[in-house]
């Protein structure tokens, strides 16, 4: 998958899962939880190529997308 399409997945998926938890203004904590989440649960979902770590890409989507705070 590309990093383009990983990233619009993600952040829905995000979303999705904060809503679930009910998170009304979620933090690096949060999204470090939802990362282990996707590791485990839908490691495809993580299937796409960077450069470096997996974990600093997303976090860097979803606080680009306003999603998490630090």
């Amino acid at each position: 998958m590309k990093q383009a399409e990983a990233r619009r997945r993600i952040i829905l998926e995000f979303d999705v899962w904060a809503r679930s938890e009910g998170l009304d203004h979620p933090n690096g904590t949060d999204g470090l939880r939802f990362f282990a989440r996707m590791r485990s649960e839908r490691p495809e979902m993580l299937a796409f190529g960077c450069r470096g770590d997996h974990w600093e890409v997303v976090h860097g989507w979803l606080l680009n997308a306003d999603r998490v705070s630090d």
